[in-house]
């Protein structure tokens, strides 16, 4: 290995899995466990403001038909709301309903206060050192995953990871 971080990198890749699943795994009281993946990307994506289904469509790369169904079934779920545009009655605006939001600051909690036990048991000043870290990490990928993209990798790695990785630089 003609890298020296090639070995750290591995063990990141092994690290990093088993990280989220111990922080991360679907909590039975959490309703949006339940969602398929594409719908809870969606709802992650509209914690952070509205969007038309246009925009939706766009950024999950779905032909407007198919987002449109799936915000039909947030809809009917009662986790979205849709609302006209005042400047052009064809476009549509999806919001997360007053539901959708209490559930997401609901669940938001919950992850929280799972990852400040972890993190209270670790010595004393490593906490700041294991986040720190984690920052850096995050700033040396800054471009590299983004807008969709970085909710549909939050999503899938806190619904679909293994229970155990699929490589073990030890065997």
């Amino acid at each position: 290995m003609d890298n020296p971080n090639t070995l750290l990198a591995i063990r990141l890749e092994t690290l990093l899995p088993k990280v989220m699943r111990a922080l991360f795994n679907p909590d039975p009281e959490d309703p949006m466990t339940d969602l398929p993946m594409a719908q809870l990307r969606m709802v992650r994506l509209l914690t952070n403001r509205d969007y038309t289904v246009s925009e939706l469509s766009e950024e999950f790369n779905l032909s407007m038909s198919a987002c449109t169904q799936m915000v039909n079934r947030l809809e009917t779920m009662g986790l979205v709301t849709r609302r006209g545009d005042e400047g052009d009655r064809r476009i549509r605006h999806v919001t997360l309903s007053e539901k959708g939001k209490r559930q997401m600051q609901d669940r938001h909690q919950r992850r929280v206060a799972r990852a400040e036990k972890v993190l209270d048991s670790l010595p004393e000043g490593m906490s700041e050192q294991v986040v720190s870290a984690l920052e850096a990490l995050v700033a040396a990928t800054s471009g590299r995953v983004s807008g969709a993209d970085s909710v549909a990798t939050t999503a899938e790695l806190e619904q679909a990871l293994p229970s155990t990785p699929p490589y073990s630089p030890t065997g």
